[in-house]
């Protein structure tokens, strides 16, 4: 976990995973629903050779 410029990465080095298979769970749907409530995104990166990663960019407002 870390911060890389303006986003929060989450990356492990485990086996991945298939992004399109269909789970019964709503793990990404849910940090797909919180990042875009928060009018930001969240991408997945995963590589069955080379774990996963998952980036949150969110809009930061100046401090008033």
């Amino acid at each position: 976990i870390g911060l890389e410029g303006d986003n929060l990465v989450i990356s492990d080095n485990g086996r991945g995973f298939d992004p399109r298979a269909r789970t019964a769970g709503f793990g990404l749907i849910g940090m797909r629903e919180r990042a875009a409530m928060l009018h930001g995104r969240l991408r997945v990166g995963t590589n069955q050779e080379r774990g996963t990663r998952l980036t949150v960019t969110v809009p930061v407002e100046p401090p008033r």
